[in-house]
């Protein structure tokens, strides 16, 4: 049975990884790949797909709070009456 618990992360920690994506793995092209050893490639795969997905859990966090800040953004905005909509007496 999994648990699910759900926290909302400080705003400095999500603006950190905004700054500082997680990549411990420094790009290789085909041709610095190709000359590392089958065992160097197999590692650098591993390390790359984890990293990878590492990058994807936290691009779904910055998402949330972006949208999030877009939300409160709109509701401050539209939640202010306009002289357009008001009615006269």
């Amino acid at each position: 049975m999994k648990k699910v618990f759900k926290r909302r992360l400080p705003n400095a920690l999500l603006e950190h990884v905004i700054e500082r994506p997680f990549k411990t793995v420094q790009d290789l092209s085909e041709v610095e790949l190709a000359e590392c050893s089958a065992s160097s490639r197999q590692l650098y795969t591993l390390r790359k797909f984890m990293d990878d997905k590492m990058m994807y859990y936290e691009q779904a966090f910055i998402d949330q709070y972006l949208k999030q800040l877009l939300l409160i953004g709109t509701v401050l905005v539209t939640g202010m009456p306009t002289t357009s909509s008001r009615r006269d007496p």
